[in-house]
């Protein structure tokens, strides 16, 4: 899972220097340590209904109603498995709609994933979302342990190197979110198309950059699989495909987190990221790890929508509906692109497991288009989401202002 920047602020020069010395004193506490034995996993990871057998969620079966049936008009002919995609879309209109602040970043898919897909729950399901972040972190930790010191030394170094990519990525992550933001209260089609070349510059950057951070990456991944022990590396494969989720405490994992316990706390979560994403490389398994965001989330076996969902939509107009219909459309589309460039991507990086040469130009171009891909996606969606606030009435508004936050 790759470190979510979005958010962050500008680093000013004085945080830039905490971050600095934060990785200096992971590096510092790798080196003062002994290496530590590996541990077995413990207990079974949560499951939901339908992921028995290593299955991520349930498939509906093809006779099954298709809830969008009962959605307004517009909307009929949606399938169960896409009505996530449309939920999370009503999401940002009805914040677009509300709220004046910028939208959500649009650009994590430009970073390279190389972990298979999040299987996200539904957007109100915080609690199981947070425990899977945390039995990530807890999986990350076990994979540490099975490394000797100087592996995970080659990590952390890694970690370091790239933090000036992150930060570069971050920035400009915030920079093309405010331009994004300009859409609001225009009218004019000219101007909000003229955003784009005005964002033109920063788009190549940030794919540049993604592609440069990827590139580093998976370099060290490819270096510290060519120094793992076949027992190592049945470790890393057990611990990426199995069902289980370690204990916490066990020797070998408790003495790696003795290790960094003078670390900055994101700093230790980040290596046991970076040590997950290594993991699955060493598995074999990156050219799987294509992010298609809420494609990859399981719909819950419901007989009816989401009721957020369904007060959203009949809230609109019928105009307004088949407005957002269109969005969702063009969305739909843009994460098949989406999933043929992230294919891309990963296809050239796994050149490293044949060669010690890289087509770097290649995930460039991709990382690059997908960075323009996400970028105009989201300008003509915050365009629309736009003309849907300016056509809403006072009694509309009314009505999404009392029916709560989604």
């Amino acid at each position: 899972m790759l470190v979510t920047l979005n958010h962050l602020q500008q680093p000013t020069a004085g945080s830039l220097w905490r971050r600095t010395s934060a990785l200096l004193v992971l590096l510092c506490c790798l080196l003062l340590c002994s290496p530590v034995q590996a541990q077995k996993p413990g207990k079974p990871r949560g499951m939901k209904p339908g992921q028995e057998n290593g299955q991520r969620g349930g498939g509906r079966g093809r006779n099954e109603p298709l809830l969008s049936e009962q959605l307004p008009a517009p909307f009929h002919g949606i399938s169960n498995e896409e009505l996530p995609i449309l939920l999370q879309l009503a999401q940002r209109a009805k914040r677009w709609i509300l709220y004046d602040t910028a939208p959500e970043s649009p650009f994590d898919p430009v970073r390279v994933s190389f972990i298979p897909p999040a299987q996200n729950p539904a957007a109100d399901d915080v609690d199981t979302s947070a425990n899977a972040a945390d039995e990530q972190l807890q999986v990350g930790l076990l994979i540490l342990s099975r490394l000797t010191l100087e592996q995970r030394r080659l990590l952390a170094t890694a970690l370091a190197d790239t933090l000036s990519d992150q930060q570069k990525i971050s920035l400009l992550d915030q920079k093309l979110c405010l331009v994004l933001q300009k859409v609001r209260d225009e009218t004019l089609l000219s101007r909000v198309q003229a955003l784009e070349t005005e964002a033109r510059r920063d788009l190549l950057e940030l794919g540049r950059t993604a592609a440069s951070l990827a590139t580093r990456q998976a370099r060290v991944f490819a270096q510290l699989e060519k120094n793992l022990s076949q027992e190592q590396r049945d470790s890393l494969v057990l611990a990426t495909t199995s069902s289980f989720v370690p204990e916490s405490g066990l020797p070998g994992m408790h003495e790696v987190e003795a290790e960094l316990k003078n670390a900055d706390s994101e700093q230790r979560n980040e290596l046991k990221r970076m040590a997950h994403r290594a993991a699955f490389w060493t598995a074999q398994q990156a050219t799987t790890a294509i992010d298609n965001g809420s494609q990859q989330i399981p719909p819950k076996k419901e007989r009816t929508p989401d009721p957020q969902l369904q007060d959203f939509l009949k809230t609109l107009l019928p105009p307004q509906q088949k407005q957002l219909r269109s969005v969702f459309d063009a969305e739909v589309r843009r994460l098949r692109q989406q999933m043929l460039l992230s294919a891309a991507a990963l296809t050239s990086l796994q050149g490293l497991r044949t060669s010690r040469s890289l087509d770097e130009k290649k995930v460039q171009q991709s990382t690059v288009a997908c960075a323009q891909l996400q970028f105009s996606a989201a300008l003509a969606e915050s365009a629309a989401f736009e003309t849907i606030r300016q056509s809403v009435s006072k009694q509309q508004l009314e009505y999404l202002t009392g029916s709560g936050d989604q």
